[in-house]
């Protein structure tokens, strides 16, 4: 998830420098710039702007619709359509479902900040995988 969001940001500072760019070539325009390099620089600039935008989009709906959350395990939805499959099966007999409720989570968070609750999650799923069998879904 962190390289995620340091992909959305590297997307937002793309789109800043392909504004300042045409920003700058609208100023010098008159000075430095035939009409048709000028022409040419701003149809770059929009484009690197459009598609810097198109990137942060796509990336935002792919983090939203991944089946993992901040720690790293499956999330809700994820969740809910393993859930679905086991209750489609007709021999469940070996299978068991645990829930865990992380107690204090939101004490954590409002004094420490959610990256720090993040990473009390992230601590408790480690701990998870460590003792689960390759056959566990978590």
């Amino acid at each position: 998830m962190e390289k995620n969001k340091i992909t959305i940001r590297l997307c937002y500072i793309e789109l800043i420098i392909f504004a300042g760019i045409l920003v700058t070539m609208i100023f010098h325009f008159r000075c430095r710039f035939e009409k048709s390099f000028f022409a040419l620089m701003i149809i770059a600039a929009l484009a690197g702007c459009g598609v810097s935008l198109a990137l942060k989009d796509y990336l935002k709906s792919m983090i939203q619709s991944s089946a993992f959350d901040v720690a790293g395990v499956h999330n809700k939805k994820a969740l809910e359509k393993q859930l679905q499959q086991i209750q489609d099966e007709d021999d469940t007999l070996d299978t068991g479902i645990m829930m865990f409720d992380l107690n204090n989570l939101k004490i954590i968070n409002d004094t420490y900040g959610h990256e720090e609750g993040d990473v009390f999650i992230q601590t408790f799923a480690s701990f998870l995988t460590r003792i689960l069998t390759e056959n566990s879904y978590l």
